[in-house]
Order: C-alpha cells, then structure tokens, then sequence
C-alpha cells in the first residue's frame, strides 16, 4: 500500500469520451465526493494527452457529472476554463478571523 497522507491525487479511467474520476483529498486524507481542481486538471490531461475532445464529462463518486470546457489561444495555451456542474450548501457557520 501506499501512504497518501498529505497528497492530493486524482486516478482516472477513461470509457469512451468518458471519465470516471476518484480524488484522494489532503486535509479530507480520503476520496472525495467530487474535487473541481481534480476535474479540470485532470481534464486538461484527458483533453491533450488521451485526445478526448472538449467539453470533457467526468463522474465522480458522487455520480453527479462535471463538465469541463476550455479554450485555446492560437499557443494552444489554455484559458477561459468552465467547469459546470450541480452544488449545495450542506452546512453554514460563521468563521471569525482575527488579524493582529
């Protein structure tokens, strides 16, 4: 086995254009529900590396889907980055932060 405490890593498989994505959270220190940064990086791998055309589809654990769409400029550089998918608020609180 491996130690992944403190890390931050994203193991993807690819089904057609498909991608099902697990995300293994630092601070969580567990899979994720779903992870956005996860998503669009790994994204931006599937996209470049495994040559599946945008947008990209990506199921989480949460088997709630992630879209990922981006742009180009004409250095195939990357930007406008879109990531769209469902959200909730699952909790409320108030965080004071006290700066001396």
């Amino acid at each position: 086995g491996f130690d992944l405490n403190g890390v931050n890593v994203n193991i993807f498989k690819k089904v057609g254009n498909i991608i099902y994505l697990y995300t293994y959270e630092r601070g969580v220190e567990s899979i994720t529900g779903a992870c956005g940064t996860g998503a669009i990086s790994t994204a931006i791998h599937c996209h470049y590396i495994e040559k599946i055309p945008l947008p990209i589809m990506i199921y989480p654990p949460s088997s709630i889907p992630l879209f990922i769409d981006f742009e180009k400029n004409e250095n195939d550089e990357i930007k406008n980055v879109l990531l769209k998918g469902h959200s909730e608020i699952i909790r409320r609180d108030v965080l004071k932060i006290n700066f001396n």
